[in-house]
């Protein structure tokens, strides 16, 4: 079994990180997402997209 990794550097929004979880998950692919913001991202970037899992699996 094989897993793709992908690495998004420089998100800037969280918009962009769902995104990318979207199109990971429409592909099909067996993947995990890594990402980071820019250089001046502010703390807790990212911690609003918890739900997305749970958007993607249809778990409330």
């Amino acid at each position: 079994m094989t897993t793709v990794a992908d690495w998004a550097h420089n998100l800037r929004s969280e918009a962009d990180i769902d995104a990318n979880v979207r199109a990971l998950h429409d592909s099909g692919i067996r993947a995990r997402l890594y990402f980071g913001g820019k250089v001046n991202t502010p703390p807790g970037f990212g911690a609003g997209c918890s739900n997305t899992r749970c958007a993607l699996d249809g778990t409330p």
